[in-house]
């Protein structure tokens, strides 16, 4: 079988975390349980991995998310850097920017539609403007309606004159 980047990505964050907690026992560590939710998870995503491949990176995602924002721990040991209010784990902040770096094809589409615009909300300006540009250009007489058929306008502009140049040559 074939892996792919982000179960690489998965597989280093999991050898960082054991190779962490073997020198954490071997310092006899105290491990809390963000620690050990933390690990849980680790597994849980190698199982979605195999099991559940089309939920696997939305899972490793939230995981990471959760790292950084100090929901969760991936390395018994706290190495962070605070912005105002809100404190962010260096580690799993440097898998996360592995990750989206990794899947930014699909961050990019994702963005995009949150912040898209409806269709309906783009029609509704077009016609805004069409009926806008149709008023402003009434008054206007056939040889400025050629002019301006000749220069490079929007299109809601340019459908507003070549209707009324048709409504006047009926």
């Amino acid at each position: 079988m074939k892996h792919d980047k982000n179960f690489y990505l998965l597989a280093l964050l999991t050898f960082v975390s054991i190779v962490s907690l073997i020198v954490g026992f071997v310092s006899n560590w105290v491990f809390n349980a963000q620690l050990w939710i933390g690990l849980s998870l680790l597994i849980s995503c190698f199982i979605a991995y195999y099991k559940f491949f089309q939920r696997f990176k939305t899972l490793l995602g939230i995981i990471l998310i959760l790292g950084v924002l100090t929901g969760i721990q991936f390395v018994p040991f706290q190495f962070s850097i605070q912005l105002g209010f809100i404190k962010f784990e260096v580690v799993p902040t440097i898998f996360l920017v592995l990750f989206l770096f990794l899947n930014r094809g699909r961050v990019v589409d994702i963005l995009q539609d949150w912040f898209k615009t409806p269709t309906e909300e783009i029609e509704k300006r077009s016609l805004s403007k069409y009926e806008s540009f149709k008023k402003d250009f009434q008054n206007l007489s056939d040889q400025e309606i050629e002019h301006r058929l000749n220069q490079h306008l929007v299109p809601e502009a340019r459908k507003a004159l070549i209707e009324i140049k048709e409504v006047r040559n009926s």
